[in-house]
């Protein structure tokens, strides 16, 4: 019995062992190999009203993850690729604009099946496909990158 509980916690330590062991890059290596990016930030309006709330995704045609962004209360945004605020990786961008909103409908089954929730975009729905929507940025490297995307009908 001793044994197996032996070989048993053996077994339940090899995951953790491997994991430390297995460390990889460090946080220096991390940083150093990720592509440069630079702040960029921006405004959203439809209909010449700023838009609260609204989810901003530029994806890059170079190397380099997108970067996303939520806009506050006045359409503003800062872009994030790696951590708050650091921005986007120069160069050529699709971007894409929407406005989620999940509504959970009130429970008033007596039986207690939970109706599903529905999801609605608030803004066109062009606007949240890279293609469909036209809309694009080019992010310099050095200078202001603070771009103003005006949504319509």
């Amino acid at each position: 019995m001793f044994m197996r509980s032996r070989i048993l916690a053996l077994f339940c330590m090899l995951p953790i062992v491997i994991a430390v062991g297995c460390g990889g890059a460090t946080e220096d290596q991390w940083t150093k190999d990720r592509p440069k990016v630079v702040p960029v930030s921006g405004t959203v309006t439809y209909n010449g009203d700023p838009v609260e709330g609204a989810d901003v995704v530029f994806r890059s045609s170079a190397k380099g993850g997108p970067a996303y962004a939520k806009t506050d209360a006045e359409g503003r945004f800062e872009l994030t690729t790696y951590e708050p605020g650091d921005g986007a990786v120069p160069g050529s961008h699709q971007v894409r604009i929407s406005k989620i909103v999940v509504h959970q409908p009130e429970i008033k089954d007596p039986e207690g099946v939970i109706p599903p929730t529905t999801e609605e975009n608030q803004l066109p729905a062009k606007y949240n496909d890279f293609d469909q929507s036209k809309l694009t940025a080019s992010v310099a490297e050095d200078g202001e990158n603070d771009f103003k995307f005006e949504l319509t009908d």
